[in-house]
């Protein structure tokens, strides 16, 4: 099912599309003082066949994996916001990192570059980050910023002190391990999922802006 987010969001940009064809035949109209004959009535007609058919396709794009026309157009638009090295995903720029750090490191490095570590909040941020890890080859196992360190068994993210209300754990975890672990990392040998690990541990990480 589709965001009702991103359908109002992509509504407008088809309310502009029509706006833009209405204008034109007020245009033709006072400049020619005439109504639109047979031939500009059809081409019109045709726009307004377009124009539903990308409501159609945008309202029934499949949201697990991919994009509807006009996110693709939103994204293509983003990126030129995103900084060299960062990748465009929605609204957020992700910097995929090598270096291997604790979890307090990873948190006080992203934030040194005006970022934060990564919140995976939804099933659309996780397929992202996920199929970036692969496509690329991008980091093994990497911190995201989900602990339970202020209070056991109480997930939250460190950077907004938020509840976790999305999770994607191994199953199984989380299991506290010999109650040493306090904070996440996604799991390449595990498809990505999620597991606890001790925050002291040294892990790849990925900023997000």
């Amino acid at each position: 099912m589709t965001s009702p987010t991103f359908i109002l969001d992509d509504m407008l940009y088809i309310l502009v599309l029509y706006m833009l064809s209405l204008v034109g035949r007020i245009s033709s109209w006072l400049t020619c003082g005439r109504l639109m004959n047979s031939k500009e009535r059809r081409t019109d007609m045709w726009l307004q066949y377009f124009l539903a058919l990308l409501v159609f396709l945008n309202v029934h794009a499949d949201d697990s994996d991919s994009f509807s026309i006009f996110e693709k157009w939103r994204l293509k638009c983003h990126v030129k916001q995103c900084a060299r090295g960062w990748v465009c995903s929605d609204t957020s720029c992700y910097h995929f990192t090598e270096q291997k750090v604790t979890f307090a490191e990873a948190l006080r490095i992203c934030r040194s570059i005006r970022a934060e570590l990564v919140e995976v909040n939804d099933e659309r941020e996780f397929q992202f980050l996920r199929s970036q890890s692969y496509s690329n080859n991008l980091p093994s196992d990497f911190w995201i910023a989900f602990t339970d360190s202020f209070e056991e068994g109480k997930w939250i993210w460190a950077n907004t002190w938020n509840k976790g209300y999305f999770t994607k754990w191994i199953p199984g975890q989380p299991d506290d391990y010999h109650h040493s672990e306090d904070c996440v990392q996604m799991c390449r040998d595990y498809d990505y999922k999620w597991n606890d690990r001790p925050c002291g541990d040294r892990r790849q990480f990925v900023c997000e802006k």
